[in-house]
């Protein structure tokens, strides 16, 4: 017996926002199992295209679907400072819960674009490590604090936080509650 395995698509952050909707609407209609953003954007612009954010994108396709998987197919830590990348991981989780999947990657293509990882003294294997480190500290929800050869972060732990809590009369009603 094979094992299963999952079919996706990977869309281009180039198109306009309601095209990729639409899209990733129709892939999970037509039962695919995943759905993935790229993103590069200079090299997009180079070629004459507009670049938008996939992780904004990858929201609102979030909001739009139900069954698929969603995932940033990637986004670079050259791009977002990790603790940044923890902050709109967070809002798919919300949106998308375990649906979400984090992309994360140096990008050689971007790299290569903004002129970095040639010659540098820290490459992109330490930047990626410190990266994960401080994403995956950030979303525990506990203080952290990090010092890297390239990244530093300080992020307090939660306090009291403001979640969302359904309403049992109806999926569309939301109601929000202080939890300590």
């Amino acid at each position: 017996m094979s094992a299963p395995f999952n079919i996706g698509v990977l869309q281009l952050s180039m198109e306009p926002v309601h095209e990729t909707a639409a899209m990733a609407m129709a892939c999970e209609v037509a039962g695919f199992d995943a759905f993935w953003i790229a993103e590069a954007y200079p090299w997009w612009r180079k070629h004459g295209f507009e670049a938008r954010s996939s992780t904004a994108i990858l929201a609102v396709i979030a909001s739009q679907t139900r069954r698929m998987q969603l995932g940033w197919g990637i986004i670079s830590p050259y791009t977002r400072h990790p603790v940044q990348v923890a902050m709109e991981a967070r809002v798919m989780q919300d949106l998308a819960g375990d649906r979400f999947l984090l992309g994360l990657g140096a990008s050689k293509i971007f790299m290569k674009e903004i002129g970095q990882g040639e010659g540098e003294k820290v490459g992109p294997a330490t930047v990626m490590r410190e990266s994960i480190q401080i994403i995956k500290g950030v979303l525990q929800g506990e203080a952290f604090e990090y010092q890297g050869r390239v990244f530093a972060a300080a992020v307090p732990v939660l306090g009291k936080i403001w979640r969302r809590e359904r309403a049992w009369q109806t999926e569309m009603h939301r109601s929000w509650r202080l939890v300590p």
